[in-house]
């Protein structure tokens, strides 16, 4: 470019027009292309930001409702366990009593037994007694014995009884 020539004269200023002008136009489609694939990339990160968040919602809102589950579960655990101890204190209990009763019962059998096998035995003595009496009676008879061998025999049975 010469030193007195006006700058729109000039070749190399039209070449830099065209450059400008060439590049404004290339430039307009090229960010519309790169502007779309942007906003479709944010897109993508918006949503799967928010499918994120969603999970994680859905995670807490689970480990609520499973904690919520297992103190249930564990209070039910504690009232089962609560129960089932009455029943076996319970059923001990009346195990203890029908026990006893049965002990009582056989206790009360067992000395009506004694009294009828006690009424037996001095009855069976009783009668082995005059037994023995009348037949050493019967020998006293029988035997002419005198007054105090007589008196001495009664004496040695009675001390036998």
């Amino acid at each position: 470019m010469a030193h007195g020539e006006v700058f729109y004269k000039s070749p190399e200023f039209f070449v830099a027009l065209s450059f400008f002008v060439a590049i404004a136009m290339v430039a307009k489609p090229v960010c519309k292309v790169v502007g779309s694939m942007l906003r479709s990339r944010i897109d993508g990160i918006i949503k799967r930001i928010q499918d994120a968040m969603k999970l994680k919602d859905d995670a807490q809102s689970l480990l609520i409702e499973y904690e919520r589950k297992l103190v249930s579960a564990e209070k039910e655990a504690k009232d089962i366990l609560t129960k089932a101890e009455k029943q076996v204190e319970f059923v001990k209990n009346e195990a203890l009593a029908k026990l006893e009763k049965d002990i009582l019962h056989k206790e009360k059998e067992m000395e009506q037994r004694l009294k009828v096998y006690e009424e037996k035995s001095l009855s069976l003595i009783k009668n082995q007694t005059a037994d023995i009496v009348m037949s050493k009676v019967k020998n006293l008879i029988l035997s002419d014995v005198d007054l105090t061998k007589h008196k001495k025999l009664i004496d040695e049975s009675i001390s036998k009884i």
